[in-house]
């Protein structure tokens, strides 16, 4: 397939002062499947398009395999592009969708007959090669835009929230038949989600970006783990993660609205280089807040004292939703009974696994990585 490199690229429209992207820099290996995830309007699709050749490139260098391709049409960049619509013909067969291109592209008959019939084996279509687009599901139609680019010998896959138009249930198998397909043919590929959950089921690596920039690039694991920021740690994890702004004094992180947790040992070593009264924002995941059992000590960590006012069952968890003071706490806990709202629970902290941002810089104080480089 192909090795990518984004050198310092970036876009601005005419008449627009701000960049739309700026300063990206990204080194994608042979076979690798790389995310692109954020907000909407973050730069992710403006990127995937510059890629594509779809969008001119206002400053840097995209090269495919050491090769320079700014300036080389769409057509010739051996990339295939698999879009949000599916971007189908509608009077036409499956079959005719799929080998389309190839005919264009002048491939002789019996190849283009063993190509549209291979892909269609592969994505589970062959059934349906004589029926037209309006006759089948989304998930079907989903799968001949694929098989589009399957087809033909492309060194890069591009997909652009393809799963979007797709209810849950479907975009949840859908998501598993990418990851398949990936597996099957290897492919470099480049894929743009706001959706999270995407990102994380489907990455090697996911580029998380906000406002036309990297905010960091890891692993699923590490950029959930070793957010380098605020944004990172508070757009990656569902439920999101809880933020509380703090200082420390006397051992403890405080703030003016009743919140009071005690530092274990192990979290306080973990900040060096604090001031006195220094102001930080404390990030801690859902799943690091449970409630207090008798069998905890409270030496392992620090509790504080809530009133539930909302629980959510959801089969193998149960999301709940607390009030300390003015601060609102939400938990992930494994099923079972924990109370009703109103009802009065302690809960504990795993301030070893918290992630402290400085309040002005926003940055991960413990476990920064480079926002924008590998992780």
């Amino acid at each position: 397939m192909a090795k990518i490199s984004l050198q310092n690229i970036a876009k601005r429209y005419p008449n627009q002062e701000r960049f739309t992207v700026e300063d990206f820099n990204l080194e994608i290996a042979d076979q690798e499947f790389i995310v692109l995830v954020g907000p909407s309007g973050c730069g992710k699709s403006t990127t995937l398009r510059m890629i594509a050749g779809l969008e001119t490139i206002t400053a840097g260098s995209f090269l495919i395999d050491g090769k320079l391709m700014n300036d080389v049409a769409p057509k010739d960049r051996q990339i295939a592009m698999v879009f949000q619509n599916y971007a189908l013909y509608p009077h036409m067969s499956v079959y005719k969708n799929l080998s389309f291109g190839l005919k264009l592209r002048k491939y002789a008959k019996d190849d283009i007959d063993s190509r549209v019939k291979q892909a269609a084996s592969i994505l589970g279509l062959t059934e349906y090669l004589d029926r037209k687009p309006a006759t089948l599901s989304g998930g079907q139609r989903q799968r001949v835009a694929m098989g589009r680019a399957i087809v033909r010998d492309a060194e890069v896959f591009l997909m652009d929230e393809p799963l979007s138009n797709l209810d849950a249930k479907l975009r949840e198998s859908m998501r598993a038949e990418i990851a398949k397909l990936h597996q099957r043919l290897k492919s470099t590929t480049v894929y743009v989600t706001h959706d999270q959950t995407e990102a994380m089921t489907l990455a090697d690596r996911i580029v998380i970006m906000d406002q036309g920039k990297i905010q960091q690039i890891g692993s699923p694991v590490d950029v959930y783990n070793h957010p380098a920021n605020v944004f990172v740690a508070g757009f990656i994890g569902s439920p999101a993660i809880n933020f509380f702004d703090v200082r420390v004094e006397n051992g403890y992180l405080v703030n003016d609205a009743g919140f009071k947790l005690k530092l274990s040992a192990l979290a306080l070593s973990k900040l060096p280089n604090l001031q006195p009264s220094q102001e930080l924002t404390l990030g801690i995941r859902p799943e690091d807040i449970k409630v207090s059992e008798n069998t905890e000590s409270p030496e392992a960590g620090s509790t504080i004292e809530v009133e539930i006012t909302v629980v959510e069952t959801l089969g193998a968890n149960v999301i709940l939703h607390a009030k300390g003071g003015e601060n609102e706490f939400v938990s992930r806990l494994n099923a079972g009974q924990y109370g009703r709202p109103g009802d009065k629970v302690t809960l504990w902290f795993n301030l070893e696994r918290a992630h402290f941002f400085d309040k002005t810089t926003q940055q991960n104080l413990v476990s920064a990585k480079a926002s924008n480089g590998d992780s």
